[in-house]
């Protein structure tokens, strides 16, 4: 869907005392509610200076990151002079979020497709073995049934959306990972196990340090972008994951360990090192370009496709690599 052309000699003659369009520009504000970027108010925001910044004091997410106030106007590139968004720009804003919502779908499809596949699996492994594919498959189950409610948040297939219904996934993504990556811990643990190297209470300080990434992770990402409380959450989040990163490093499997449990183990060591570290990228991401003055909404956008890129990885990847070496043995 593309607006009618934003430079039309009404936009121009009248004036916008109160962030609304009036009298004969009745016929440009309801072209206007039909943006997917933004809404009346703003638009008339943007052609004042303020464009996404006012957006982000006027859209209200219950405590998301729309929801914060930004202090100060401040350009907006995609305003051209007093009369709002450039066509261009429009369309091109469309495409992405058009992009955005094929890799939730995408996401939702790849969690499903390993479920079933774990799930055939399992009879494949002895009987002693099969915990690892069951984890594998409720792992990938939970983010299935995750993606699927996040697809319908940002209305695929092509509905008309605005950053903020990609940022309102947020909390489901939360909620994902505070359920899956402690399974995925128990994972790694079960095929150290048939290494013989799972020492007692390795498992429980990793599940802690793990539970600690989450929740501080998602107290840094409500709150205020570059905010001491949010660097201060960013860093104890991070820490946790380095502890992660430190213990399954550090681990060492006898002499005597199978060849392909070690390489299991080594692959595996690997997705929590280097795949999870993916995440905090994607967070680091949207902050920097939001706090250089960047586009708010591009920042959100490749975010969420850094987030399903990742997920997919390290739910259905890690799991092919554990219910392989258990098959092996």
């Amino acid at each position: 869907m593309v607006a009618g052309n934003p430079h039309s000699r009404a936009a121009a003659a009248h004036p916008r005392d109160s962030g609304h369009f009036r009298g004969p520009t009745s016929t440009l504000s309801q072209k206007v509610s039909v943006l997917p970027a933004c809404t009346q108010r703003t638009f008339a925001d943007c052609a004042a200076g303020t464009g996404l910044r006012a957006y982000r004091e006027h859209a209200s997410l219950g405590g998301l990151r729309f929801a914060r106030a930004s202090a100060g106007p401040k350009p907006n590139p995609h305003c051209h002079g007093p009369t709002g968004p450039r066509p261009n720009t429009v369309r091109r804003r469309i495409v992405d979020f058009q992009i955005v919502q094929a890799f939730f779908m995408l996401g939702f499809v790849a969690m499903a497709a390993g479920t079933l596949w774990f799930y055939l699996e399992r009879n494949d492994l002895k009987p002693e073995h099969r915990s690892v594919a069951t984890y594998a498959a409720v792992i990938t189950f939970i983010a299935a049934i995750m993606y699927y409610v996040m697809k319908d948040v940002v209305k695929f297939p092509g509905g008309e959306i605005t950053a903020a219904d990609v940022d309102a996934t947020l909390p489901l993504r939360y909620i994902d990972w505070l359920l899956t990556t402690p399974l995925l811990l128990v994972e790694f643990a079960l095929i150290v196990a048939l290494a013989g190297a799972l020492k007692k209470g390795l498992l429980t300080k990793l599940i802690i340090a793990d539970l600690v990434m989450i929740v501080f992770g998602y107290l840094g990402e409500i709150g205020t972008p570059g905010s001491v409380t949010n660097w201060l959450f960013f860093g104890i989040s991070t820490l946790g994951w380095l502890y992660i990163v430190y213990v399954v490093f550090t681990l060492k499997l006898g002499a005597d360990a199978p060849a392909h449990v070690s390489r299991a183990v080594g692959i595996m060591k690997w997705f929590v090192i280097a795949g999870w570290a993916i995440y905090p990228i994607g967070t680091a991401t949207q902050e920097f370009i939001e706090l250089g003055g960047g586009d708010a909404a591009l920042a959100i956008s490749i975010a969420a496709i850094i987030y399903v890129i990742a997920d997919v990885l390290n739910k259905v990847g890690f799991g092919l690599i554990a219910v392989r070496a258990a098959k092996q043995s």
